[in-house]
């Protein structure tokens, strides 16, 4: 219910964007968003190197 709030009625044809979504912290979020249709679009890497 809240997330039709959110971001309107589904049946609208337009891009639904959730940035930054930490999988860690956000399981419940995550099932829940893929589960309703959203898929991941981009994903971030940290990367670091010793000098």
């Amino acid at each position: 219910m809240m997330l039709s709030h959110v971001f309107g009625k589904f049946a609208e044809n337009i891009n639904r964007i959730v940035p930054n979504l930490p999988k860690g912290a956000s399981p419940l979020t995550g099932a829940t968003l893929k589960q309703i249709g959203f898929s991941v679009y981009a994903e971030q890497v940290q990367m670091s190197r010793q000098l």
